[in-house]
């Protein structure tokens, strides 16, 4: 038998006798009636001592109530057979959870006794309230357990923050549904990865999307063939920054341990690798052909750390390594905690319809559409984010979507390594965008990128593209082939505005004066700077400063075919569209001065005009005497 309690709200204007006063509770008592909602017969009922009681049973004076029941479902009744008769119906009065599933209490001083009570209650398929204590929960759970616990994750409620420990293991299961008002409580952690110091590397074979890269370290017994390993913070030379990734091992030996770098060009760069850290995922979660996390019903998604969800890139466009929908969710924060995605059919993390992904030092690597995708006003927390080696861009935020992705690395994807569209914002300021196809950055339809301070490097048509869209920052870029590449289209623009120099272009070997680096071009071949504008247009090139920003320079008008000389602000001289130069103001500028003649003048006529306005011709005839006429 199990207690229910409960309380009734009187409905007793009368007059308390100690008082004398109107008193809504005026000592008076109701009258409960319980019955067996299937059959609707009476129940039988006892006190909380066990004793059997009439029914129905009568309320204390301040409306409350108690008793025990067998396990069933009830209809309990209030005033039955009144006007004012209230009816709670089928309410479960059960006692067929068991014992041990009563106190989740853990030990505050690192032991873990509560996974197994956990278990246990999961394992019912009812609600699992945890409720909030002093004491911090862990659960530490065994392999056996996982499944069950992960099948019933938006099912716990819990009333404070607890953390669901996963062994080390290597486990293949169908989606994780996510998505409930309490799961930001809940942080879900794999084992703790163990780190270790890169000496070198080694480029065994080379295809696109299939590189095999042997990674040197000291001690490799740690690490199995069909594992994965997170790579990051490579120093080095040519681009080595962009192998950083979650890769599955293909080969391990003393000392030695190669992966699968799905980089999608047919050629790595010649990188060496003189610094970094790999470490070994422990807790591997294996979903093959769907979703990994999904959370299509919104929500609370909770805290995913120290784990490597994988894909077997089956399933089709839809199987997201982690999709939600209208939610938040957190995954990792730090890099002693890293969460990877890999080998997906679809993005490897998917957050659209308002959602906020907090996916800083994680990790999206291998799958077949974009790494990481910010859809229909989602927001992105994405500093320091890894995305390589994706099918599609490594970061897009699309339709009034933001992210901020500083310090990322976002190479070898098969299109953009950024990408900005529908009025979405980015700041990747210091990001590394290595090696990828299509464009390095690409801002298109009002949106902007913010690259300050980024590199980029190697992309196949252009470093830096915009399309209607905003490009600012100053960037460190090389494109396609070693030369800097930047596209402008339809109204798009790409600004420097927080180093003193931007040069474009690479191959003559000189160095600019520094007295004029502010803009460089640097070719090998013919080069230049062209200002093209649409027909009957003026063209400027401005010299100025923080007082005046046109004090000097020229421009060219469209309108009448002619070219304009400014200096202290105004137009002083223009070679017109009859190839005239003149003055732009009569009998008020001298060539040369008192001081400072021109040497020599090589004029065929030279025409001088008199006080009276007259023009006189100056010729020399064949005898060197001067003619006036």
């Amino acid at each position: 038998m199990k207690s229910y309690h409960n309380s009734v709200v009187l409905r007793n204007d009368g007059e308390d006798p100690s008082t004398l006063k109107l008193d809504l509770n005026a000592g008076i008592s109701e009258q409960v009636t319980v019955r067996i909602s299937s059959t609707q017969v009476l129940a039988s009922i006892f006190d909380i001592n066990g004793v059997a009681t009439g029914n129905p049973l009568t309320t204390d004076s301040n409306g409350n109530y108690a008793f025990k029941a067998d396990d069933e479902t009830y209809d309990i009744i209030v005033r039955e057979g009144t006007l004012d008769e209230v009816r709670i119906e089928k309410v479960e009065i059960s006692e067929a959870i068991p014992s041990d599933i009563r106190s989740f209490g853990a030990i505050p001083d690192g032991v873990f006794n509560s996974g197994t009570a956990l278990f246990n209650a999961c394992a019912t398929g009812n609600t699992v309230v945890i409720t909030k204590t002093p004491l911090p929960y862990v659960f530490e759970l065994i392999e056996a357990q996982v499944n069950t616990v992960l099948d019933n994750l938006k099912f716990i409620r819990a009333e404070q923050e607890i953390l669901i420990q996963l062994p080390e293991m290597d486990i293949t299961r169908g989606t994780i549904q996510v998505g409930a008002e309490y799961m930001l409580n809940i942080t879900v952690r794999g084992e703790t990865v163990s780190q270790q110091s890169i000496t070198s590397i080694n480029i065994d074979s080379q295809a696109a999307g299939d590189h095999r890269v042997t990674f040197s370290v000291s001690d490799s017994s740690a690490y199995s063939v069909g594992g994965f390993v997170f790579v990051k913070t490579l120093t080095g030379t040519n681009r080595a920054e962009m192998l950083a990734g979650v890769w599955p091992v293909t080969a391990v030996s003393a000392g030695s341990v190669q992966c699968k770098i799905t980089a999608f060009k047919a050629t790595l760069p010649a990188i060496t690798v003189s610094g970094g850290i790999i470490s070994d995922a422990k807790t591997i979660i294996r979903v093959n052909g769907d979703v990994g996390i999904d959370a299509l019903g919104g929500g609370e998604c909770g805290r995913w750390r120290s784990m490597v969800l994988a894909g077997d890139g089956l399933g089709g466009t839809e199987a997201h390594g982690v999709r939600i929908l209208g939610g938040k969710i957190s995954l990792a924060a730090s890099t002693a905690e890293p969460f990877g995605v890999y080998g997906f059919a679809g993005h490897g993390q998917y957050a659209l319809e308002n959602s906020f992904m907090q996916n800083f030092d994680s990790y999206s690597s291998g799958n077949t559409r974009n790494g990481v995708y910010f859809l229909d006003g989602s927001t992105g927390q994405s500093t320091r984010v890894i995305s390589t080696g994706n099918g599609l861009p490594g970061l897009v935020c699309s339709i009034l979507s933001n992210a901020a992705a500083s310090q990322s690395i976002l190479s070898g994807n098969g299109q953009r390594g950024i990408l900005g569209s529908g009025g979405s914002y980015v700041v990747a300021n210091t990001a590394l965008i290595y090696e990828n196809g299509d464009a390095g950055v690409r801002s298109d339809k009002d949106s902007t990128v913010d690259i300050d301070g980024a590199k980029v490097a190697g992309s196949v048509s252009f470093g830096i593209r915009s399309n209607h869209g905003r490009i600012i920052g100053a960037v460190d870029f090389t494109g396609g082939n070693g030369a800097a590449d930047e596209f402008t289209e339809d109204n798009g623009t790409i600004n420097a505005i927080s180093k003193r120099y931007y040069q474009v272009g690479a191959g003559s070997g000189a160095t600019a004066s520094g007295l004029a680096n502010g803009f460089v071009t640097d070719s090998d071949a013919a080069n230049g700077i062209s200002v093209l504008n649409k027909e009957n247009q003026y063209g400027y090139f401005f010299l100025g400063n923080e007082v005046d920003n046109a004090e000097a320079g020229f421009r060219y008008r469209g309108t009448s075919n002619a070219l304009d000389f400014f200096t202290q602000g105004s137009v002083q001289w223009s070679i017109n569209s009859s190839k005239h130069w003149a003055p732009n103001t009569d009998d008020l500028l001298d060539i040369g001065t008192s001081s400072r003649g021109i040497r020599s003048g090589y004029i065929n006529e030279f025409k001088m005009r008199s006080p009276d306005s007259t023009l006189w011709t100056v010729t020399v005839n064949d005898a060197g005497v001067l003619v006036v006429t």
